[in-house]
């Protein structure tokens, strides 16, 4: 039977495209284009044209849309996420994942009752997918008017300082998420290792909380907040926009931070310096050999150049 035939029962059609979404991103190396994924479960499952040419109500094809839809539930899950604008991969649960009926309509049913979506006339979200469980913010507090951290602190609140960004984000932010405070900057001076007199970039860790609410205006959350004094100072892999998540998923780097920030662990500085980036960036570089100028001058005059 084709992929577009089967059904598992008790939920739509397109919950069968759970297991062939992971199976081909896999195949695809662990991370693909939607368009290579679309054409690969396609090409497997023998997916007739007819069928493809199908379009819902928003002129969406209908088989495209299915199979984003099972990466929106798959990203849910936290098997799947996407590294950058346009492009999936498999978490590190998403690798091992081994997808049976019974786990499918379980992630659907979990996933569904909070949708209330028709995802076969509904068009799939795009973008970044906030997976279940609690996730971990970064944000900053300085808007024009100077430093909002006393007085989030003192309101039991964050709120977003833009009317036209980050909106999406705070709707995301959900109760029981975990939040902190950040301010970003770059020192040379003063860091705890050898930086040769190059900028580093650092985090100070202000304030740590968890969400109790969400006003659902893209703007505000209600906050428990407990202050960091002083300020916790993190350093390498930092967050210069004013609110990030901290892809913990499927970044090593960003359980890292996440550990520091809300469990207090200590940076290991030597496990980032031995990273290839930051290894470079802050290696002694071996120091110029000084010029001749009599062999400056001897060039000059056998290449005819004259300097006034």
């Amino acid at each position: 039977m084709s992929l577009f035939e089967q059904k598992i029962e008790g939920v739509p059609q397109f919950v069968s495209y759970f297991s062939p979404v992971l199976e081909v991103v896999l195949d695809l190396g662990g991370q693909a284009r939607p368009k290579q994924v679309f054409e690969e479960i396609a090409k497997r499952h023998d997916v007739p044209q007819d069928f493809l040419s199908q379009t819902n109500k928003n002129g969406q094809p209908k088989f495209n849309n299915r199979v984003a839809w099972a990466r929106f539930y798959r990203v849910k899950a936290g098997l799947l996420y996407s590294p950058k604008r346009g492009v999936w991969a498999l978490t590190e649960a998403g690798r091992s994942a081994k997808m049976t009926d019974e786990l499918a309509v379980d992630i659907f049913r979990r996933e569904h009752s909070a949708l209330k979506a028709d995802e076969d006339e509904d068009q799939a979200p795009e973008g970044e997918i906030v997976p279940d469980g609690v996730n971990y913010w970064f944000v900053g507090a300085a808007w024009d008017e100077g430093d909002q951290t006393p007085r989030f602190l003192e309101e039991g609140i964050w709120q977003n300082g833009y009317d036209d960004k980050f909106s999406e984000h705070v709707r995301q932010m959900k109760q029981g998420d975990r939040i902190a405070i950040k301010a970003t900057y770059t020192r040379k001076h003063d860091v705890p290792f050898e930086n040769r007199g190059r900028a580093v970039s650092a985090m100070s860790i202000k304030a740590i909380g968890t969400i109790t609410g969400n006003r659902g205006d893209g703007k505000t959350v209600e906050v428990s907040w407990q202050e960091v004094d002083p300020p916790r100072e993190w350093f390498f892999y930092t967050y210069r926009t004013t609110v990030a998540r901290a892809r913990f998923e499927d970044d090593d780097m960003a359980r890292q931070l996440v550990a520091f920030t809300f469990d207090a662990a200590d940076q290991d500085i030597g496990r980032f310096l031995a990273h290839p980036y930051w290894a470079e960036r802050y290696a002694e570089r071996p120091s110029r050999p000084r010029l001749d100028n009599r062999h400056l001058t001897r060039g000059s005059q056998r290449t005819g150049k004259t300097r006034h």
